[in-house]
């Protein structure tokens, strides 16, 4: 490194490794949906499934404040 010159900024990941248990059927449904070509690997699965999720359930979530409201 030349002097006066500060080191590069480390570079922060925006994932995180997350290790859970899950039925092995349920696993061979997830690699049925890599290996059609649908999603590019196991993460991508499971990143879309917990979006979906959440989204889904904050719809639900305005839909009772909604409904509430009237």
């Amino acid at each position: 490194m030349q002097e006066g010159k500060s080191p590069p900024p480390k570079r922060v990941s925006r994932t995180v490794i997350v290790s859970f248990h899950a039925p092995k059927s349920l696993l061979e449904a997830v690699d049925e949906l890599v290996e059609m070509g649908l999603f590019n690997n196991r993460s991508e699965v499971i990143r879309t499934a917990i979006f979906n999720l959440l989204r889904d359930l904050g719809r639900e979530r305005r839909a009772k404040l909604e409904v509430g409201y009237r």
